[in-house]
């Protein structure tokens, strides 16, 4: 498995692009100006000025391009319209890097700014290759990889996509899966209230939420961590 990661995704969407993308779904042209008005933004110089430089020297140049980016229209991350217009901009994008992956044997993924390609072990060897190969289409693209994010994971190594291992089926990591385990029985054992170490404001509602997470990676464990919760006495 090789795991790709796109640079600044969302502020890599220009607005011309987005206009673009209104321009071809067929409004007319006053209106795909008003929406791509609508759906992106500028960071203000000010706020961007604020913002502290980075004290490693090799991340300087990562953060004057996010600087560039920021300072022209783009797709704001956070939006609830950017993911599907980013995802209509990458649309080139992933049919070309689905067709690198098919010649290799391999399966294409992507969510958001995780690309993952997927295959045999001959995979692995190649990963220095294919990665060039999809920074190259990704550069043609409008895109850029951050070759730091780069990784190639082996059947004999946790292989881990979006804070989720996929080895063989899909589950949350066993590090995160003890810790949840731990917080529900010192719960059940000295009361929620002691263990709400970060003041959560609805600490039920919160480990309802993570053991739902758990639960629909790995619905064996999502039962056992129901009956913990089940034990802790959450008073009247």
């Amino acid at each position: 498995m090789i795991r790709l990661d796109l640079e600044d995704f969302f502020a890599s969407v220009e607005a011309r692009r987005v206009f673009g993308i209104f321009r071809e779904a067929g409004y007319p042209e006053a209106v795909a100006h008003a929406l791509t008005g609508l759906c992106s933004n500028v960071v203000p110089a000010g706020e961007w000025a604020a913002v502290p430089r980075p004290g490693n020297p090799r991340l300087l140049a990562s953060y004057w391009r996010l600087g560039s980016r920021l300072a022209t229209p783009h797709l704001p991350q956070g939006a609830p319209t950017s993911p599907a217009l980013a995802n209509l901009a990458g649309f080139r994008l992933d049919r070309r890097l689905a067709g690198l992956a098919a010649k290799l044997g391999a399966r294409y993924t992507r969510y958001a700014d995780d690309l993952v390609l997927s295959g045999p072990r001959g995979l692995g060897p190649s990963a220095a290759r294919v990665a060039a190969l999809a920074a190259e289409i990704a550069h043609e693209e409008g895109f850029r990889l951050n070759h730091a994010k780069t990784r190639a994971m082996g059947r004999g190594g946790r292989q881990q996509v979006c804070g989720i291992v996929v080895n063989e089926h899909t589950n949350a990591p066993r590090r995160e899966y003890d810790q949840l385990k731990a917080i529900l029985h010192n719960a059940a054992r000295r009361g929620p209230e002691v263990e709400n170490r970060t003041g959560h404001p609805d600490f039920r509602a919160h480990l309802l939420g993570r053991i739902a997470w758990v639960e629909q990676l790995n619905p064996a464990r999502g039962r056992k961590l129901h009956e913990r919760f089940g034990r802790i006495d959450w008073g009247g």
